[in-house]
């Protein structure tokens, strides 16, 4: 099956501590892969590298037949590439449907912020967009609330929601379960099982949940100490003594 990211010895220091260590992953086109790892390990940073807020000391990113290693945030996102955080990064003045419209402009304008210069056709595929997306995520009753007034459950999914905006091709999620209850975690859970399978989209999961990424991945890498101590399916992976003694050590299992 066609591959669509592809990390290659990825290395990154920060003050003399190896943050990642020769790192290679592959992902799948069209599918929800998982990155599993105790606190530390590096699955931020790897991120962090994908998206060109670091630049590796070593190694190389490629999106298809596109090395994107040395391109800037705005130039990943203009690739395709859209990106969560464990902490939700909505613009605190505008309201969740402002964040979702911004986001989408950027998308239909080829990267460039046009907000206000934005009119006619495109501005308002722009704004469906941004309430298609309220709609899908039930996040419609709030669409005229700002971040501030937001659960963290409600300001996580407005987190995706913007990430989906500029209709990537490829979606990193950093922690998305973290905040919400059960309900919405079933939300989660079907939205991207469904943006995978029906739309094709390639997802890459963070998360420390391992039922959650169990449920959803058919692929999980682990990392610990910047290193890729394991890799293969949910089932494989909880087997793994490597992880085991990662995460709980030698005398525990992984539930």
């Amino acid at each position: 099956m066609e591959t669509l990211l592809t990390i290659s010895d990825l290395s990154i220091s920060f003050g003399g501590v190896r943050a990642l260590d020769d790192v290679s992953i592959d992902v799948t086109a069209g599918s929800v892969a998982g990155l599993i790892g105790p606190n530390g390990s590096g699955k931020t940073t790897m991120f962090n590298c994908i998206c060109g807020y670091y630049r590796p000391s070593k190694g190389s990113v490629r999106l298809k037949e596109r090395e994107i290693t040395s391109l800037k945030p705005h130039g990943v996102a203009q690739q395709g590439v859209g990106r969560t955080f464990q902490t939700p990064h909505l613009f605190a003045d505008m309201t969740l449907r402002q964040n979702l419209t911004l986001a989408a402009e950027f998308s239909s304008s080829g990267g460039q912020l046009m907000s206000g210069l934005f009119s006619g056709k495109m501005a308002r595929m722009a704004r469906q967009r941004a309430d298609t997306l309220l709609e899908q995520l039930g996040l419609t009753a709030h669409a005229d609330a700002i971040p501030g007034e937001l659960s963290v459950g409600l300001a996580k999914l407005g987190d995706l929601a913007r990430a989906l905006a500029i209709a990537p091709r490829l979606l990193l999620l950093d922690e998305p379960a973290v905040g919400l209850n059960d309900a919405e975690r079933a939300q989660l859970s079907a939205l991207l099982n469904d943006l995978a399978g029906q739309h094709s989209m390639t997802i890459l999961v963070v998360d420390h949940n391992i039922g959650f990424i169990s449920s959803i991945c058919s692929q999980i890498t682990v990392l610990a100490s910047g290193r890729v101590i394991s890799k293969g399916t949910p089932d494989q992976v909880k087997a793994d003594p490597a992880v085991i003694q990662a995460y709980l050590g030698d005398e525990h299992g992984i539930p």
